[in-house]
């Protein structure tokens, strides 16, 4: 999957390196636009998970409650309640306390979540009785549901013997457009990688004896291979600096509307142009400036898939156009690098592909 480069738990080095691959070689990817999943975490820590805050209450920099929609001081920052808080870091800092957590719940708390209390206990903050300031980290596809397009039940890309499993797979056939989560994320990624394995060893079982390929030829381009001179100007980390401020800002992505979602689209296909024709790295700088191509192309497919779809539909939330369409029920297919297109879905997975 991709994290734009969010630095949390096991996430900052999932930069979509296998999007980009697989759209090389041909493969289409869906549900780009369900990127809009953030996670509360302590301000200036790594941590996203965010279980406790379903026992916090929430507060302005002065102290004062922030309140929900019925007017009552704000409980359980989880699920829907997340907008509010939202709204709220976008106003200003937020501050959290986990004052809803009963002392029997606070001791299973501990023990079933220790990771969680390695950032206060570290600051010296006792979080159950004082306020500790919160952020909201973007987790992009990882907890988002977009990814590869799987064409049949064995995970087959439609690109014979590409089989793709996990984050780098769309979920949205399991999920919808909502995340996955870590539960439901963590059973698809067994089950994904046992479909794929056997999918990939009945596709190299039936070409026993056969010479695997006649011919090898590199298929990556953006950021390993300029279509024109390469340029000392651009580097990987401005490229991914770039990216962020389209696709990690709570008002461009939490948030979205038309005008914003065009801004952003024009910004990353500038970006995209300056990574396609001139960024290059020598030696080791090679793996980074391919991260930072794929952290392009997939924050581009994002955004572009966010604008095609006209709707508010899950994680993909629309302030200029709230609320379900009919026309919209269905998947948005994407195909292709430079120049893609963006299709509805068939209803039926394809008949296998590989």
């Amino acid at each position: 999957g991709c994290a734009f480069r969010e630095r949390m738990f096991g996430a900052t080095g999932l930069t979509g390196d296998g999007y980009l691959m697989a759209a090389e070689a041909g493969a289409s990817l869906s549900g780009m636009e369900f990127t809009g999943k953030y996670t509360l975490a302590p301000y200036g820590s790594s941590l996203n998970k965010g279980l406790p805050f379903r026992w916090a209450s929430f507060h302005r920099e002065d102290g004062s409650p922030i309140v929900g929609p019925t007017g009552e001081p704000l409980r359980n920052g989880i699920g829907d309640r997340e907008e509010e808080v939202a709204r709220a870091l976008i106003d200003g800092p937020v501050y959290a306390r986990l004052d809803q957590a009963e002392p029997a719940l606070q001791g299973w708390l501990r023990q079933g979540q220790p990771n969680c209390f390695v950032p206060y206990d570290r600051a010296g903050i006792d979080p159950f009785s004082e306020l500790f300031r919160i952020t909201l980290r973007a987790e992009g596809t990882v907890r988002g549901t977009g990814g590869i397009d799987i064409v049949s039940d064995d995970c087959a890309t439609g690109v014979p013997g590409l089989y793709v499993a996990g984050d780098a797979a769309s979920r949205e056939i399991m999920t919808g457009a909502v995340s996955g989560g870590g539960a439901v994320n963590s059973s698809w990624a067994l089950a994904s990688g046992w479909w794929a394995g056997k999918g990939a060893s009945t596709h190299a079982k039936r070409r026993t004896g056969k010479a695997f390929r006649t011919e090898v030829q590199s298929l990556g381009q953006a950021g390993l291979r300029p279509a024109s001179s390469p340029r000392v100007d651009i580097s990987a980390g401005e490229v991914i600096e770039a990216v962020r401020s389209e696709v990690t800002p709570l008002d461009k992505n939490f948030f979205r509307t038309g005008e914003g979602l065009e801004k952003s689209g024009e910004r990353l296909e500038s970006v995209w142009r300056d990574v396609r024709d001139h960024l290059q790295g020598d030696g080791l700088d090679r793996v980074r400036t391919r991260e930072a191509a794929s952290i392009a192309a997939a924050g581009r497919w994002s955004v572009a898939a966010a604008l095609h779809r006209t709707e508010s539909r899950g994680m993909h939330r629309r302030t200029d156009l709230p609320g379900k369409s009919p026309a919209f029920a269905h998947r948005l297919v994407i195909t292709g690098v430079d120049a893609f297109r963006i299709a509805g879905a068939p209803e039926r997975l394809a008949e296998l592909a590989s």
